[in-house]
C-alpha cells in the first residue's frame, strides 16, 4: 500500500526528524483514514482536502467547509492542521474564508512543535 511506502521512507529518514505527516484525503487518497496513519506513524497527521467549486456535488473526496470541519473535529486528537486543494476553486466559489475557519479548528487544538 502507499502507506507502507511512506512508512518505509519515514523509517529511513529517522522518526526523530519527522514531526508531522501531510496526507492527501481526496481523489486517489479519498480512502485514507486519519486514525490508520496516526497509529502507524505515531505523529500528527495533516489531512488535505479538495474543495467544492461552487455548487457542484461532493465527489472523489471533495468536501464542503462544513464537511472539512466535521472530519477535523472527528479526528481532533490525531491532527494539528489541514490543507486545501485547489485555491482557484475556492476563490471562484467564494468560500476560502469558510475553509480557513474549518482548518483553524484543528490548528488551534495543538501547538506547532
Amino acid at each position: 500500500s502507499s502507506m507502507d511506502f511512506w512508512y518505509d521512507l519515514y523509517l529511513a529518514i529517522g522518526k526523530e526528524h519527522v514531526d508531522r505527516i501531510y496526507v492527501q484525503f481526496y481523489d486517489g487518497g479519498a480512502g485514507n483514514n486519519v486514525g490508520n496513519w496516526a497509529r502507524k506513524f505515531g505523529c500528527d497527521i495533516i489531512p488535505g482536502y479538495w474543495c467544492l467549486n461552487g455548487n457542484e456535488q461532493p465527489t472523489k473526496g471533495k468536501k464542503t467547509p462544513a464537511e472539512v470541519t466535521q472530519h477535523l473535529t472527528d479526528n481532533i486528537n490525531r491532527v494539528c492542521g489541514g490543507f486545501m486543494w485547489l485555491f482557484d476553486e475556492m476563490m471562484s466559489a467564494g468560500t476560502y474564508d469558510d475553509y480557513a475557519a474549518s482548518i483553524q479548528i484543528a490548528g488551534a487544538n495543538k501547538e506547532w512543535k
